[in-house]
């Protein structure tokens, strides 16, 4: 939340939010370029538009996701942008819906994508930042 904040003070104007982005059925490579950030919820990745992302921004959710609909939201990345994927996790997470432990190793990572880099995150204790390149 604090991102948002942040984002809507540089960005007067640009940051569509959730309680808007959500009533909006079909988010073309139009409509997306009419704001400059979009705030969405998991389940609207099924509104995007094939191939009308350049990067796809994920910070903190996917260990709170069921396990399919973590499946669905990676396999529907791939479909949405042939750019990059960018990921801010907890190195491990217990998925209390799935009881699970969540890590990079379990993300169902899809066939072609290359890793761009990996890191621990420098301002959280336990949290990694990742990027990949779609094919």
């Amino acid at each position: 939340m604090l991102l948002i904040c942040w984002l809507n003070r540089v960005l007067p104007g640009e940051v569509v939010p959730y309680g808007e982005s959500r009533r909006i059925s079909r988010l073309t490579r139009d409509v997306l370029a009419s704001r400059s950030v979009w705030t969405l919820g998991a389940q609207q990745i099924e509104c995007i538009a094939e191939k009308c992302a350049d990067a796809f921004v994920n910070t903190h959710s996917f260990a709170e996701m069921p396990k399919r609909v973590m499946d669905n939201y990676f396999s529907r990345v791939n479909r949405i942008t042939s750019g990059v994927l960018y990921s801010k996790q907890r190195e491990v997470e217990r998925n209390v819906i799935d009881n699970v432990e969540v890590t990079l190793d379990t993300y169902p990572v899809q066939p072609g994508w290359r890793l761009l880099f990996y890191e621990t995150s420098t301002l959280y204790e336990g949290c990694f930042e990742a990027a990949y390149a779609m094919p």
